[in-house]
């Protein structure tokens, strides 16, 4: 993660840059021409020897964002794009409290509508690039509609996921779905609880799917079969009053009755 303001701050305190936009696209292109060629890509920029070296230092800073939030904090948290930033990426990360988060000021995200936070999301294995990225961006709808409206987008990269999950081992071509159980509804009136259950078995590690069209008892089952999925788990009155799930074995043709 990172915040536009941020950076912005941390520029116009260093080196008195007022529009970084073209120091971010060069900055953006870090994972495809790497460190040299974002330094290349500076130079020719006009900028001196001396803040392109600057540059190349403050978007060397990354690592667990408590600390380096501190660290800019101590350094740059009299200006009041940092102090924005600080504080909005705190109170974000603190809401996330994942210690696979990392605060990374090289990213920048080359687009210029982004207005605060930024995100890029990496796998540790394949190193492929991004497989999702986004932020916030204020100004972009209010384009159309002549006033400021809050946003904040995520895009996902399906071929790049796609790709990883195959070299992983993941998931297969071959295989029609990855679902271990079907969860089948058999009176609308349940669906509640049947999420619920969905959820707690997918808490137990399986890999669980519900329909979502609410058909038929019938045609739920049907297409489970076709996608090959070895387990049923049947909601019904009795189920949903009883507190249970009717598991269905396909291959065993054996029913049995598991307490939620």
């Amino acid at each position: 993660v990172n915040d536009r303001r941020l950076l912005a701050g941390v520029f116009e305190e260093e080196l008195g840059f007022d529009n970084p936009l073209p120091i971010y696209r060069a900055i953006d292109k870090l994972d495809k021409i790497g460190v040299e060629g974002v330094r290349r890509e500076l130079e020719r920029l006009g900028l001196s020897g001396s803040i392109v070296e600057r540059i190349m230092e403050i978007i060397s800073w990354r690592g667990r964002p408590g600390e380096v939030l501190e660290s800019v904090r101590r350094g740059y948290g009299s200006n009041e794009k940092v102090r924005e930033a600080l504080d909005h990426l705190e109170e974000m990360l603190s809401l996330a409290d994942d210690k696979r988060v990392e605060l990374d000021m090289s990213l920048v995200r080359g687009l210029d509508y982004y207005t605060g936070p930024i995100l890029e999301v990496v796998l540790d294995e394949p190193r492929i690039g991004s497989v999702a990225g986004g932020g916030r961006y204020d100004g972009l709808v209010g384009m159309f509609v002549g006033r400021e409206i809050p946003a904040t987008g995520v895009s996902i990269g399906i071929e790049r996921i796609i790709d990883a999950g195959l070299e992983l081992g993941v998931y297969s071509l071959d295989v029609k779905t990855v679902a271990q159980v079907a969860v089948v509804v058999l009176d609308r009136r349940y669906y509640r609880y049947a999420w619920a259950a969905a959820r707690l078995l997918r808490r137990g590690g399986l890999n669980v799917r519900i329909d979502l069209s609410r058909a038929s008892g019938q045609v739920q089952r049907r297409k489970a079969s076709r996608l090959g999925i070895p387990v049923l788990a049947f909601v019904g009155a009795k189920e949903a009053e009883g507190g249970f799930l009717t598991l269905y074995s396909a291959a065993k043709g054996e029913r049995v009755a598991v307490p939620l």
